[in-house]
């Protein structure tokens, strides 16, 4: 027995592998009793053996499916950036805004204030250059923009164009903005014009010329 024991001792199955071991068990042992020991301990050994190869290949095959299946997903390799390409700044072409007012205004307009528009169709307030109106159009609080929004309706089917923000006598306006519009009517709400089309455009032009 303490050839048995000495044969199946950790050292030795981790110096020598379990196959080598399992040959010395067979010559150390002697004897019917020996023997018996000896094949039961050749058996668990190669059960625990054949246990942990089925793992270890379940695992490996487990592991081959998950890096298979996310291969694609593996993030692209990051490309360095040369400093020229870093700094390279592109140049917008300077859009230049046109507008020729309708010649049946009744207030003086000046279209050279459209032409100081930038590329998002803002310009700073002018002023009314000492004309008075009988209406008067004030911008937003924050950004400053002309209160001319496009509104939506029916599945957008239907088109209206908004001009919020009005103060005085409406009906004048509602005159100024028919001649804009083509003639269409606009109506009148509290605080607000509304006509049918899409207007936005040659209102913001309109109310820029007049210094709003």
């Amino acid at each position: 027995m303490a050839g048995l024991r000495a044969a199946l001792m950790p050292q030795t199955l981790l110096r020598h592998g379990v196959a080598r071991c399992l040959n010395q068990v067979v010559t150390v042992g002697g004897g019917a009793q020996g023997g018996a020991h000896v094949n039961g301990a050749r058996a668990v050994m190669w059960q625990c053996e054949q246990r942990r190869f089925k793992a270890n290949r379940s695992s490996e095959r487990k592991m081959e499916e998950i890096a298979k299946r996310y291969a694609d997903w593996s993030m692209p390799e990051r490309k360095e950036s040369r400093p020229l390409e870093a700094r390279r700044v592109t140049e917008f072409k300077q859009v230049v805004h046109a507008w020729v007012p309708p010649a049946d205004l009744t207030y003086t307009v000046r279209p050279e204030l459209v032409r100081a528009m930038n590329a998002s169709g803002w310009a700073p307030p002018a002023g009314l250059d000492g004309q008075v109106l009988p209406f008067h159009v004030f911008r937003t609080y924050k950004a400053e923009q002309l209160p001319v929004y496009t509104d939506f309706r029916a599945k957008r089917m239907r088109v209206y164009t908004v001009i919020r923000r009005v103060r005085g006598d409406l009906y004048l306006l509602a005159k100024e903005v028919a001649k804009i519009c083509d003639g269409r009517e606009p109506e009148l709400h509290a605080g607000s014009i509304r006509v049918k089309g899409n207007f936005s455009q040659p209102l913001k032009y309109w109310l820029t010329s007049l210094g709003f």
